[in-house]
C-alpha cells in the first residue's frame, strides 16, 4: 500500500525513487510534519528490493531553507529539552542516510539552509543547480550544529573551512562549494543530469555501490594496508 505524505511527493520510475521536498511557500522548511515524511519515505525506499537509488530534491526555487523560522527563534531562546526532540530526528534520518544499502542523491535544485544543508551533506553525491547555495547558520541563529553538519563539512571541506563556514553562517554559491568540495557537480542542465547520474546508479550492480562505499567511508579510519585487505574481502 503507498503511503500519503501531505509535505513530500515521493514518485517510483523504474528503480528510482524520488522524494520531493513539497512545501515551497515555506521554502521547504523541515517542520514536524516534514521531518517525520521524510524519515518514513527513507524507510520505505529501504525496505523496497526494487529501489536502486533515491534522490532528494527540492520544490520550488529553494531545496530547504532549514527549520520554519518561527521555530528556529523559539529553540535558540528554549531549554534543552524542548530542542532533545529535534536534534532525536535529525540524528535518526541522516543515520539511516549514512547507514543507507543504496545511494542517495541530493539534487540541489536552490539554496540549502541549517538542518537543509546538513541534510544535503548527509547524502552520498550532491548535484547542483547554478542558482543553488550552502548555508550554515546555525551559530549565527545561536544554535550548536546539528544532524552531523560539524561531521559532514569536515570530512568533505576540511577543518579549516568547516569552522570558516560553521562560525560565520555566510553562504556559499554554487561554484564555491563545488571548490570547496561540498558538492561534486554543478549542473547548467539540472534535471538531465541529474537523471543521467541516477539512471547510471541505477543499472549498476547494488552490491557493488554498497561495498564501494563501504571501502570508501573506512578508509578515513583504514591505513593503506587496511584499505588493500578491505578491498580484498569486497572481491572475495
Amino acid at each position: 500500500m503507498a503511503l500519503e505524505y501531505e509535505r513530500l511527493v515521493v514518485t517510483t520510475e523504474g528503480s528510482q525513487c524520488r522524494i520531493l521536498l513539497n512545501s515551497p511557500a515555506s521554502g521547504n522548511a523541515l517542520d514536524d510534519v516534514m521531518r517525520e515524511e521524510l524519515l518514513q519515505a527513507l524507510l520505505a525506499a529501504q525496505s523496497d528490493d526494487g529501489i536502486r537509488v533515491v534522490l532528494i530534491t527540492g520544490s520550488g526555487d529553494r531545496f530547504c531553507s532549514g527549520l520554519p523560522a518561527g521555530e528556529v527563534g523559539t529553540l535558540a531562546g528554549s531549554g534543552f529539552e524542548k530542542l532533545r526532540p529535534l536534534l532525536d530526528e535529525g540524528r535518526r534520518i541522516v543515520s539511516l542516510i549514512d547507514e543507507f544499502p543504496k545511494p542517495v542523491v541530493c539534487g540541489l535544485n536552490g539554496p540549502a539552509a541549517g538542518v537543509g544543508a546538513a541534510l544535503a551533506l548527509a547524502c552520498d553525491l550532491r548535484v547542483a543547480a547554478r542558482e543553488a547555495s550552502i548555508c550554515l547558520e546555525f551559530v549565527r541563529d545561536s544554535l550548536a550544529p546539528a544532524w552531523g553538519a560539524s561531521a559532514t563539512v569536515t570530512r568533505l571541506a576540511g577543518e579549516g573551512t568547516a569552522l570558516d563556514l560553521l562560525w560565520t553562517g555566510r553562504p556559499v554559491d554554487a561554484e564555491e562549494a563545488r571548490s570547496l568540495r561540498l558538492v561534486e557537480r554543478v549542473a547548467y542542465d539540472f534535471e538531465g543530469e541529474l537523471s543521467a547520474l541516477c539512471e547510471t546508479l541505477a543499472g549498476t550492480d547494488p552490491s557493488l555501490l554498497h561495498f564501494t562505499r563501504m571501502a570508501v567511508q573506512s578508509s578515513h579510519s583504514c591505513d593503506l594496508a587496511e584499505s588493500l585487505d578491505l578491498e580484498t574481502e569486497i572481491q572475495h
